[in-house]
């Protein structure tokens, strides 16, 4: 007989436990004559449910919201164990690398737990709100951050922001992340401040470089005209990550990003191979293919739809005027869905000047990611969920996208069960599981690339010692053969 796992062992458990839970509230009662009414079945669990209860032994009658409450808790409990946690599924090739990822990254061979009441995508997208409106009342996003600013070598201002290091533990050698978002709330977005606060507990240098005009940075540019990046484009994220690498000599850097802004990670890293100046990437809640995204949900339109006019529309108004006109302005100012507004501002304004006949869904098409690149030479994860609520999954990874994972030496794709978009909630306390598995994945890949030198500095030793022995020898053979001709010659 096979061994029984734990979760099988689990289910079998609870599954004898609510039979006796049935057998005690039958007890000395017909069928028939039993009350199968929640008031009723509640009545008979409330010594199983209530600690009083177990203690006391007390039976006194509840008023009846009260078994209400305790009985729908106690089922949702239940629920929750039995069918919400779930082992990420993970999609890799079969090698040296990927398996040492594996061993020493045990969040993606364990159960991953969904905060307790954020326990589906849908559900968790409605708590990111909220906790989004919640910490902009009490915070102002930009104290977290200490900005840059860079000029790119195409006239374009960049901006750089530095999270700030409050116990100031941080040396020049810590490990340097680098954030990049699609949302033009940029560094000030929920997800990359949380993200960024958990990162830095745990180590690690963070930065964030913004899209042009995002996280109330000016739309600028000199001797160009000014607009917004494209969704692909990697050329600034480029000239980021030459500034990091000069500006922390000898640290190992790291790319995570949120959300479309993964097609500027892997364009860069399939542009760059070998000469990433990466050691490892991390793409949360990619979309590879875009298309989809034209059309979400209502709630997330709504609240997007007003991010835009908030943070572009109001922000760079008279940059968008003059670029496009006053009509442009007003038309965006009605659009009613995302895809109206980015095709009345974004796409005009973002250096590509499409056709006036391409909708938003074809420009995504047109920069959406078609297959994993063999040019990409870091090790790439790429972290989601099977039920995102904005991007579904089906249409983010189509099946042939899926399996090109199989074969790709550094690629790898980690699909969680039961998780939101941008922010994967994880404990009571609403964390984000993201940082915990960004973590393991780091490291470990750090650990690899030290392991390798080591093997190299190993191997030009034993190379050296038996060159240098060789060396020695051919001239102990040739002084001794000198030695034998100066005999002969006596």
């Amino acid at each position: 007989m096979p061994p029984i796992s734990q979760a099988v062992a689990l289910k079998i458990a609870v599954q004898l436990l609510l039979i006796g839970a049935a057998a005690y509230m039958l007890k000395g009662q017909k069928l028939e004559d039993f009350e199968w009414t929640v008031p009723g079945i509640a009545a008979k669990m409330e010594l199983m449910i209530h600690p009083k209860y177990w203690l006391l032994g007390d039976g006194k009658p509840v008023p009846a919201y009260q078994q209400y409450v305790k009985t729908g808790l106690t089922f949702y409990m239940l629920f929750y164990i039995l069918q919400i946690p779930k082992v990420p599924v993970v999609v890799c090739a079969k090698n040296e690398l990927m398996g040492a990822v594996m061993r020493n990254c045990p969040s993606l061979t364990k159960k991953y737990w969904p905060t307790l009441w954020m326990p589906i995508g849908s559900v968790q997208l409605l708590g990111y709100y909220v906790l989004r409106a919640l910490r902009a009342a009490y915070q102002d996003p930009s104290s977290n951050w200490h900005r840059e600013k860079l000029l790119s070598k195409g006239g374009h201002g960049l901006t750089l922001d530095q999270m700030t290091d409050e116990n100031a533990r941080l040396n020049n050698d810590s490990h340097v992340i680098l954030m990049i978002n699609s949302s033009m709330s940029g560094s000030h977005s929920y997800e990359s401040i949380t993200f960024g606060e958990q990162m830095r507990g745990s180590g690690y240098r963070c930065y964030h470089l913004n899209q042009r005009g995002a996280a109330n940075a000016d739309l600028k540019a000199v001797g160009v005209q000014p607009c917004f990046n494209t969704i692909s484009g990697s050329g600034d994220l480029r000239e980021a990550l030459i500034w990091l690498a000069k500006r922390h000599k000898g640290a190992r850097i790291s790319l995570v990003s949120f959300g479309t802004a993964s097609a500027q990670v892997l364009n860069y890293l399939a542009s760059e191979g070998k000469k990433a100046a990466v050691e490892s990437a991390v793409c949360i809640s990619p979309v590879l293919q875009m298309a989809g995204l034209a059309s979400t949900g209502f709630m997330h339109n709504r609240f997007e739809l007003e991010s835009l006019k908030r943070n572009v529309l109001a922000r760079h108004a008279d940059e968008i005027e003059s670029a496009l006109g006053k009509a442009t302005l007003t038309k965006a100012g009605n659009a009613t869905t995302c895809a109206q507004f980015h095709e009345a501002v974004t796409m005009q304004m973002c250096g590509d000047e499409p056709d006036d006949e391409m909708t938003y869904a074809d420009f995504l098409k047109a920069h959406s990611t078609n297959s994993i690149s063999e040019g990409i030479e870091r090790p790439v994860l790429l972290l989601t969920s099977k039920d995102d609520p904005v991007a579904k999954f089906a249409d983010a990874f189509p099946g042939d996208l899926v399996k090109q994972f199989k074969s790709h030496e550094y690629a790898i794709l980690c699909v969680a069960r039961h998780a939101g978009h941008g922010v994967l909630f994880e404990s009571i306390m609403a964390r984000n599981w993201a940082s915990t598995v960004t973590t393991q994945f780091t490291k470990s890949i750090a650990w690899v690339q030290k392991q390798k030198k080591k093997k190299l500095t190993a191997a030009a030793s034993s190379s050296g010692s038996s060159s240098n022995s060789g060396s020695s020898s051919s001239a102990g053979l040739s002084s001794s053969s000198g030695g034998s001709a100066k005999k002969k010659g006596r």
